[in-house]
């Protein structure tokens, strides 16, 4: 039997701890309460928990957007992997704001997801979508995925800031949304993140 030391100079017999785990798990078993069952229902709650904070984890981040979409922040970057989730979560959020919602992507161009099957192509250019946000005359929402690779253009850096300063007091709201941060020294002032 080993002694050990504990915090003011109290000690524990481990041989009595060990015994005593042991007669717990007898007379459970005794009882006839299954321990796979305790199992379970852990697992279970974990699993609950981890819902619930993903759950809570988007109402935030949309409550969040709203905030600087309704405080007409223009340039908005979202930091996930998670691009479906947060794609879901903006769509949500633009249909609450009744805002029309674009993607744009350098493979597909401009879509709206109220459209899926309509691309146009011709705006895949990071300048020729930056153009066209400008041109639009009522409000909307746009998302440029993974647009971080052409803020190393600085004709496209220059471009955004322009639109920045033009949308200050529009409706139009551009979300640059990708998995990693890479913001311009140009554009510290005027991109907002959101984790």
């Amino acid at each position: 039997m080993e002694r050990l030391p504990l915090l003011g100079g109290a000690a524990i017999d481990t041989q009595t701890k060990a015994g005593n785990h042991q007669d717990t798990k007898t007379r459970r078993r005794r009882d006839g309460f299954p321990f796979f069952l305790c199992d379970f229902v852990s697992w279970w709650l974990r699993i609950l928990h981890r819902w619930q904070a993903l759950c809570w984890q988007g109402n935030q981040m949309r409550k969040e957007l709203e905030v600087y979409i309704r405080a007409r922040y223009p340039l908005l970057w979202i930091v996930t992997p998670e691009e479906k989730r947060a794609l879901a979560e903006i769509e949500k959020l633009a249909v609450a704001l009744r805002r029309r919602l674009f993607h744009w992507s350098v493979t597909s161009g401009e879509t709206n997801p109220a459209l899926p099957g309509r691309e146009d192509r011709g705006r895949r250019e990071p300048q020729a979508i930056l153009n066209a946000i400008l041109e639009e005359s009522e409000a909307g929402i746009w998302v440029l995925r993974d647009f971080h690779p052409f803020l190393k253009d600085i004709a496209v850096v220059r471009r955004l800031r322009e639109v920045a300063f033009a949308l200050q007091q529009s409706q139009k709201t551009i979300l640059l949304l990708g998995p990693v941060l890479k913001i311009p020294r140009e554009l510290e002032k005027e991109i907002t993140v959101v984790d």
